[in-house]
């Protein structure tokens, strides 16, 4: 029997890690909560990204050396960025923001406020998974950062001496140190640096779903529909329509449904600049490697990562709609990459997986009350590090929806600054 709800039920739209932390998050704080996603919860972008709480990587993707290296990216077909050129005239808006966002001032304006968010991440995280009797999910294991090149390691002592002034400790280290720390490695590399205070997460779904069983306990209730619009009464939304189903009576909204938010927020009269960015990985259950540490390789936009199912090797950056089918032929040169950086890495048993990372132009997610409509929240956009803000994101988010006292200021985040 379909468990009903009331007009006093706080309705989250999508079940990624983002949505499902909130929506926990809010149940705890006394909300009835109805959790509503077209597939199982999980199963998106939250379930195939590195597993990594990043609390490194604070510098916006729009920077002006980023726009300098883009039409070398362009012209190369499986280089680490690249945008569908079918998809051009629903990404032209979206890329003239993003060049718009490469100045300085916005440059340090979105690297104070991520830096903020992603301060409090690894701690958010392990209250978030201690709280649900999982800590033992989540690793102490520091992140190395490969450079291929000595021109790799020269290039990236700038960005090092910026999360220097946050706090962020990044140890440089030569090619025998690296190999001293990860014995997998090349002798080809010839340094890089470690990424001290990373955490990294066994399973991002296994996670996810004992997000949704706490919220179940808590009297949630978990719904696969997918959402076509919204009922209003006066300046409020009264609730959640759904295709094929009776519409579901709303207290408060909340939307994280990633890629797909800003189709959501349009019904709602915020036009809000969001893309797919399209990462691909393969996963190796039988890789014949296993990893100390998460690896990043910063130049060649890719990282590899040991989780609880096997080896993950992904990245790229593929700029789209977010309905566009995969291609997966942006997965292979990953793997030959990575291949040359794990010498006895096994690549016979690949398993090739897509999703979509929610982008917005400056790389700083949307967090907070819809401009038009009171009783609406947001709550997406968080790029290549959902998994990384998600604990943080529900808190302050919660906090700010409840009333709690709450020390930090969310503008930074607001739907409106676009």
């Amino acid at each position: 029997m379909r468990e009903m709800t009331t007009p006093g039920d706080t309705i989250v739209i999508g079940a990624g890690v983002v949505g499902t932390s909130t929506a926990l998050e809010l149940a705890r704080r006394g909300r009835r909560v109805v959790l509503i996603d077209r597939d199982e919860p999980g199963m998106g972008c939250s379930y195939g990204n590195l597993a990594g709480i990043a609390i490194t990587q604070i510098m916006p993707q729009a920077t002006p050396s980023t726009l300098r290296n883009i039409p070398g990216w362009l012209l190369d077909p499986l280089g680490p960025v690249t945008l569908r050129w079918r998809d051009l005239p629903f990404l032209a808006p979206w890329l003239w923001r993003f060049v718009l966002s490469a100045n300085r001032r916005q440059v340090e304006a979105t690297t104070d406020a991520n830096a903020t968010l992603q301060l409090r991440a690894a701690s958010d995280t392990e209250a978030l998974l201690q709280s649900l009797g999982k800590r033992h999910m989540l690793g102490d294991r520091d992140c190395l950062a490969i450079c291929t090149t000595e021109a790799e390691i020269v290039a990236a002592r700038p960005d090092l001496a910026l999360k220097a002034r946050y706090g962020l400790p990044c140890q440089p280290l030569t090619g025998n140190e690296m190999r001293e720390l990860e014995p997998e490695l090349s002798p080809a590399i010839p340094g890089g640096w470690a990424y001290t205070g990373w955490r990294h997460v066994s399973s991002p779904i296994a996670m996810t779903r004992a997000m949704v069983e706490a919220l179940r306990q808590q009297g949630g209730t978990v719904r696969r529909a997918r959402v076509t619009g919204f009922g209003m009464d006066g300046a409020r939304v009264s609730n959640v329509a759904l295709d094929g189903e009776p519409a579901v009576p709303a207290g408060e909204v909340v939307i994280a449904a990633g890629a797909w938010s800003a189709t959501l927020a349009a019904m709602l009269g915020d036009r809000i600049p969001l893309v797919a960015e399209r990462g691909y990985h393969t996963l190796f259950e039988r890789s014949g490697v296993n990893l100390r540490h998460g690896l990043l390789v910063p130049a060649h936009g890719f990282g590899i990562t040991q989780c609880e199912d096997g080896l993950r090797v992904g990245g790229s950056d593929e700029l789209s709609h977010p309905d566009g089918a995969p291609n997966f032929r942006r997965a292979k040169p990953l793997v030959e990459k990575a291949r040359r950086l794990l010498p006895n890495l096994d690549a016979s048993d690949g398993r090739e997986w897509s999703g979509c990372r929610p982008a917005t132009p400056d790389t700083r997610p949307v967090i907070g009350r819809a401009s038009r409509v009171p009783n609406v929240h947001y709550a997406f956009g968080h790029g290549h590090l959902g998994l990384t803000m998600a604990a943080t994101t529900a808190r302050l988010l919660s906090e700010s929806m409840t009333g709690a006292p709450m020390n930090f200021d969310l503008a930074p985040f607001r739907p409106d600054r676009f």
